[in-house]
C-alpha cells in the first residue's frame, strides 16, 4: 500500500510531540519546586518557636476560623492587639472580630494581609489601625517581618508580601530568602526539637493579647502625653508612608472592601508622629472612608482612659485600658454597622469555638481583672482611689482608702499569689473607708478596692487600680 504520510506531516507531529514533552517537563519542574517549597514551609512551621507566642495566636490561628464567620478583621501592630480585645467583644456584644495583628507590624503589610484574610472572610469589615505607621520610625523591622510571615502558610500572596516588605527596607531577595523560606533562619533549631508538635497556651483565642506585662503592668504616662490636633504633611523622606496609604485605598476601592480606619490610643511618641497620624486620618476621610480617631485628650476623656493607670508602658494600654477601648469601639460598631448578637444562636456554627475560646481566655485574665470589669458592669468615669495596707498585729492587716465621690458602698478583694483569681473579702457600706483583715503568716497578699453605686444586681461599679496593693505578713 502506498504511504500517504508526507514529510511535512511527520515533521509537524515530531514538533507537537516535542512541545508536549517540553510542556510536561516544565510543569513537572514547577510542581517539584512548589512541592519543595511546601516541604520547607512545613519544616519551618515545626522549628519556629519564638520567645513568646503572640504571632502564632494572632496570625497562625487565623486560618482555623470557619469560612465567612467573622464580622470584622482587625489589622495592625501591637497598638492594635493591646487596645482591641475580641474576647471581651464576644462575651458582651456577641459579634466576632478577629485580631490579625503582630508585633511591630509594618503599615506596608496592610494590603496583602487584607488580601490574605479575604480568601476566607470576603464579607467582613476590615478595620485598619493607622497608628501602625509609628512602626516606620522604629528599628525592629527585621523582627517584625518574621513575626508576621513565619506563621503564614505558603502562597503567592505571602511571596508578594515578602517582596513588599523587602522593597520597603531596600533589601534584595537574594539577601533575604529567609522571609520566603523561614527554615533558612531556624534550621539550627533541630537540636532543640523534641519530636513533638509545639502546643502553645493561647491557640484559638482569636488574636487577643495575653502576655505578662500587658496583664500586670501599670505606668503613669501623664507627663509624656504629646497628643495634638495639628496635621502635618509627610516630609519628602517619609513620602513612602503616604504612597503606601494611597495604594491601600486604591485596592480597597477597586475591590469594594467594607472598611473602617481607626487610630487607637498610644502615648509617648514624638509630636510629629501624631501629626502624621492625623494626616493619615485626613487622607482616608478625603478618599471617602470612615475614620474613628481615638487619639487626643478629648477622646480619651470620653472613653474614660486614665493616663495614670491604663497604660502598661509609654506606648501601650494594659488590660484595663483595653477593656475600655473595646467597650467604646464595640458600641460604635454595633451602632454604625449593625453587628448582631450571635450568642446562643444555634444556626451560627462558629459560635461554639468563640464560647470555648472565651472560657479558656477567662482562666488567664481572672488573676488580673475583676468580674465586674470584664463583664462591663463598670462606669469608666467613676474612679475609686488606691487601697493602702499596713500591718495591724496578731496576724491582721489594716486596709484603708479615700472615699469615692457618690459611692454607696465598697467591695474589697484579695489574692495570695500572682496566678490565682481575686476573692471577695467583704462588701457593704464601709463608710469609714477602712477594714481589718485576718490573714496567715508567711504569705504575700494583694488587695484591691472597688466602689459601687446602687444596690443588688443593679449596682454600677467603679474602675480601680488594677495592680493592687501588695503586703507580706
Amino acid at each position: 500500500m502506498e504511504n500517504t504520510t508526507t514529510p511535512s506531516a511527520t515533521t509537524n507531529e515530531k514538533k507537537e510531540k516535542s512541545k508536549h514533552k517540553n510542556l510536561k517537563f516544565f510543569l513537572s519542574a514547577i510542581g517539584l519546586v512548589l512541592a519543595f517549597a511546601l516541604i520547607l514551609d512545613n519544616l519551618s512551621a515545626l522549628l519556629v518557636h519564638p520567645e513568646d507566642n503572640r504571632s502564632h495566636s494572632m496570625i497562625g490561628c487565623f486560618y482555623q476560623e470557619e469560612k465567612n464567620s467573622l464580622d470584622a478583621v482587625f489589622i495592625g501592630s501591637s497598638t492594635t492587639y493591646t487596645d482591641w480585645n475580641p474576647m471581651i467583644a464576644w462575651n458582651n456584644y456577641g459579634f466576632t472580630a478577629y485580631s490579625m495583628t503582630s508585633p511591630a507590624q509594618p503599615l506596608f503589610a496592610a494590603k496583602n494581609l487584607c488580601i490574605e484574610a479575604r480568601k476566607t472572610q470576603p464579607d467582613a469589615l476590615y478595620v485598619f489601625n493607622l497608628v501602625t505607621l509609628c512602626e516606620y520610625f522604629d528599628d525592629d523591622q527585621f523582627f517584625a517581618n518574621h513575626a508576621l510571615l513565619d506563621y503564614m502558610p505558603f502562597s503567592i500572596n505571602r511571596l508578594m508580601l515578602s517582596k513588599a516588605l523587602c522593597d520597603n527596607m531596600g533589601y534584595k531577595y537574594s539577601e533575604n530568602l529567609e522571609y520566603f523560606f523561614p527554615i533558612i533562619r531556624y534550621h539550627d533549631q533541630w537540636e532543640n526539637w523534641d519530636g513533638k508538635k509545639y502546643r502553645l497556651n493561647y491557640d484559638g483565642v482569636k488574636g487577643v493579647a495575653h502576655y505578662g506585662s500587658w496583664l500586670r503592668g501599670r505606668k503613669d504616662t501623664t507627663e509624656i502625653c504629646n497628643y495634638t490636633d495639628k496635621v502635618s504633611d509627610f516630609k519628602k523622606e517619609d513620602k513612602k508612608i503616604e504612597d503606601c496609604i494611597n495604594d491601600l485605598l486604591d485596592y480597597l476601592k477597586k475591590e469594594n472592601v467594607n472598611t473602617l480606619f481607626v487610630a487607637t490610643p498610644t502615648n509617648g511618641k514624638e509630636p510629629f508622629v501624631y501629626e502624621y497620624i492625623n494626616k493619615a486620618c485626613e487622607i482616608c476621610e478625603q478618599a471617602g472612608f470612615p475614620v474613628l480617631n481615638m487619639q487626643g485628650r478629648e477622646a480619651l476623656d470620653e472613653i474614660g482612659i486614665d493616663l495614670t493607670r491604663d497604660f502598661y508602658n509609654l506606648n501601650h494600654l494594659n488590660i484595663h485600658g483595653s477593656i475600655k477601648i473595646t467597650r467604646y469601639l464595640s458600641e460604635y460598631l454595633v451602632e454604625k454597622y449593625g453587628f448582631k448578637d450571635k450568642r446562643g444562636d444555634k444556626s451560627y456554627t462558629a459560635g461554639k469555638s468563640w464560647d470555648e475560646a472565651y472560657k479558656k481566655y477567662l482562666i488567664h485574665i481572672k488573676p488580673f481583672s475583676l468580674e465586674q470589669e470584664y463583664n462591663l458592669k463598670t462606669d469608666n468615669h467613676f474612679f475609686c482611689p488606691k487601697i493602702m495596707a499596713d500591718h495591724a498585729g496578731n496576724n491582721k492587716i489594716s486596709l484603708h482608702w479615700k472615699p469615692a465621690e457618690g459611692a454607696d458602698g465598697y467591695a474589697i478583694y484579695k489574692k495570695d499569689g500572682d496566678k490565682v483569681p481575686y476573692k471577695l473579702v467583704t462588701e457593704g457600706e464601709l463608710s469609714e473607708c477602712e477594714y481589718t483583715d485576718s490573714c496567715k503568716r508567711g504569705k504575700t497578699y494583694t488587695y484591691v478596692v472597688v466602689a459601687y453605686k446602687g444596690s443588688g444586681d443593679n449596682r454600677i461599679w467603679s474602675t480601680y487600680y488594677g495592680k493592687g496593693e501588695e503586703i507580706a505578713l
